[in-house]
């Protein structure tokens, strides 16, 4: 959805003849059809158990499972951990 956005120049013109949801789902499918892309579902740690397998919101197959970690910084610079 972010690339439809920033994107979103190429179509600007039409909104007023078709409507902003027109445009942007049409350049949103054309989006996903030039490109491979993949889903991404995020359980938090502390979210208790983690399930063995999950489905594709978007297709029927089961998602791969990887271990991410992330940083936000919105708490400022780091506390003396160095």
């Amino acid at each position: 959805m972010l690339k439809v956005l920033e994107e979103f120049d190429k179509g600007k013109e039409l909104v007023r003849d078709v409507g902003f949801e027109v445009v942007f789902k049409g350049h949103h499918d054309k989006i996903l059809q030039t490109g491979r892309r993949c889903c991404r579902v995020d359980v938090p740690m502390n979210a208790g158990k983690v399930p063995e397998h999950i489905k594709c919101p978007e297709c029927p197959r089961v998602m791969e499972t990887y271990v991410s970690f992330k940083c936000c910084h919105i708490d400022g610079p780091m506390n003396g951990l160095h």
